[in-house]
């Protein structure tokens, strides 16, 4: 009862609400804290509830997980930025805590909520901004799609160069034409350190379609 009261307090009490919420989901861990979780979604949170998502409540949960990214990155309209760049613990192990909110879901479901995280972010240099996206492209590690490509793209005009190192990364990982042009044009980056990390992507995909080709080759041979 006393936490069901602090969800309906104002917006400053949001790390509050966080707080006894993921007190709640680790103590009681059973449904009946679930309509108070979907509520402070509802509301906004802070960067710490996000940890809820550990709990054993949201491991066959999905939808649940999907809605409480969502909301992570939702926009403070008092102030046009997202509620996770205030309120912000620097501790929290926030990469392992996305990933983990990340489980369970396909790439298809994560996709958007990738692209949510850059869209929301990419303008904000701060500590969260950059750690969050880089934590979100991290989801896409394996998504070759020309959707994830155009995704992870959309980090390369990121305002912090770690993310955009971490987007030239992550394409240098993909090994499609649409990758490599868009490394191409990252070389215009006004960053020497982005610059040279594109230059290493393109080299890794280089090596990689020559020795697939020189396998193909030998293969085509032997049959």
């Amino acid at each position: 009862e006393a936490t069901r009261r602090l969800v309906e307090r104002p917006a400053h009490s949001r790390p509050i609400i966080a707080d006894a919420a993921l007190a709640l989901a680790f103590e009681r861990r059973d449904a009946l804290i679930k309509p108070l979780i979907e509520r402070v979604i509802a509301r906004g949170f802070s960067s710490q509830f996000l940890m809820a998502l550990d709990s054993p409540l949201f491991l066959q949960d999905t939808d649940l997980k999907r809605r409480a990214l969502e909301a992570f990155l939702s926009i403070d309209t008092a102030t046009g930025r997202p509620f996770v760049l205030d309120g912000w613990d620097s501790s929290r192990d926030i990469q392992g805590s996305l990933a983990a909110a990340a489980s369970g879901l396909t790439v298809e479901e994560m996709r958007p909520l990738v692209k949510l995280a850059i869209d929301r972010l990419a303008g904000f240099d701060e500590e969260p901004a950059v750690r969050i996206m880089i934590a979100m492209l991290a989801t896409l590690d394996r998504d070759k799609s020309a959707e994830a490509t155009k995704i992870v793209a959309g980090a390369l005009i990121a305002r912090h160069l770690d993310a955009r190192i971490a987007a030239v990364q992550m394409l240098g990982k993909m090994f499609t034409i649409e990758a490599g042009n868009l490394l191409v044009e990252a070389l215009k980056d006004p960053d020497e350190t982005v610059r040279t990390a594109v230059k290493a992507a393109l080299t890794t995909i280089r090596e990689y379609h020559e020795e697939k080709g020189r396998w193909e080759r030998w293969r085509d041979g032997n049959k």
